[in-house]
């Protein structure tokens, strides 16, 4: 029970300090926010914070994984061609909006790109291929998937997320990786 009690009270804390960076970002510059403004508006001590993060950076990184794990979590055996898979995704990162939006309006941006090359490096083990390719061109593979993915979300943030998930999953899923032909369990 007390385990129980305890990941429940880290769980609220964790949320509490990532709404309160979002917060403050969306009113002030991300370089200029510190750890004691985040922490006041948390309504934690700067030790709670330090407990859960070791920097504001991995606020961010921390909840751009968690709602990577969202999305790999929501995947049914029907999300298996690149439709469903890229639909999904807007889907997940579109419950996320207030978040993605603040930050790329900041200068942590670039922290939503290498956490989106390291879950693809992760996901990608999943992806069943009709093609094979070598390890060093499935790296370039992943990383030109992220740049590209990265600039797309970038531009449809920046633009209110106005188009749906199923307009985002047609403009860009027939460039994502052609041969990929679903995701094993």
């Amino acid at each position: 029970m007390s385990n129980s009690y305890n990941e429940e009270q880290k769980k609220l804390t964790r949320d509490s300090i990532s709404q309160a960076l979002i917060l403050l970002a969306k009113n002030k510059e991300y370089n200029k926010i510190s750890v004691s403004e985040v922490a006041n508006k948390a309504g934690v001590s700067r030790m709670a914070f330090y407990r859960n993060y070791d920097s504001l950076e991995d606020v961010v990184k921390c909840q751009i994984r968690e709602i990577n794990n969202t999305y790999r979590n929501s995947l049914t055996e029907e999300d298996v061609d690149n439709f469903n898979l890229t639909r999904v995704y807007f889907e997940t990162l579109r419950q996320e909006q207030d978040f993605f939006i603040t930050i790329f309006k900041s200068t942590s941006a670039i922290l939503i790109l290498s956490e989106l090359v390291e879950f693809l490096e992760s996901f990608s083990e999943k992806l069943v291929c009709n093609i094979e390719c070598s390890p060093k061109y499935r790296s370039y593979n992943i990383k030109f998937l992220a740049g590209g993915l990265f600039n797309v979300i970038r531009s449809w943030c920046n633009g209110g997320m106005i188009e749906s998930a199923d307009e985002m999953a047609l403009l860009i899923c027939e460039r994502i990786s052609s041969h990929i032909v679903g995701v094993s369990s």
